[in-house]
């Protein structure tokens, strides 16, 4: 995939004049804390359903790496989220 390709995809997910997205990695790390630590202190709060499967949340946490893609679609107000282990699947969560 080229950088236009990304770019293009990444914008269709936009359709409202204030929408945003937004890519982080490690936003753990902020906080002095590894993704292991991190994720076992937030135990239930953590929305599973933010990740693209359960192996890959476990994979993030093993590598400590932590990918995330979240976009405000139509306003910035509602938000969508994706977080894996890497942005590669990230971007291969969108399409599902």
């Amino acid at each position: 995939m080229t950088v236009a390709e990304l770019e293009a995809q990444l914008r269709s997910l936009l359709k409202g004049e204030y929408s945003s997205l937004s890519i982080r990695f490690n936003d753990h790390a902020a906080n002095y804390e590894d993704a292991e630590d991190y994720y076992a202190l937030i135990g239930s709060e953590d929305d599973i359903s933010d990740w693209i499967s359960t192996e890959e949340r476990q994979k993030a946490i093993d590598t400590n790496s932590v990918w995330e893609i979240q976009w405000y679609p139509q306003t910035p107000v509602g938000f969508c989220r994706i977080k894996a282990s890497s942005l590669a699947a990230c971007i291969g969560g969108l399409t599902k």
